[in-house]
């Protein structure tokens, strides 16, 4: 169920964004450890700034370099 409503939402995202730039995470509350996924579907435009703030180019971002 969980599947299908994210299906349809990334459907729907990909009309506007064919990018999208995942960041694993790890978080600590107390003594509650929680691991987790960002999930950000950028503009060109904004995921060549991210990028350009990184110091990283765009061909070495999609290498996982």
């Amino acid at each position: 169920m969980v599947g299908a409503i994210l299906d349809f939402i990334f459907i729907q995202i990909a009309q506007y964004s064919e990018d999208a730039l995942i960041i694993k995470t790890n978080l600590k509350v107390s003594d509650v450890n929680l691991e987790g996924l960002f999930l950000f579907f950028p503009s060109s435009e904004s995921l060549t700034r991210i990028f350009t703030t990184l110091g990283l180019n765009e061909k070495e971002a999609s290498n996982g370099s």
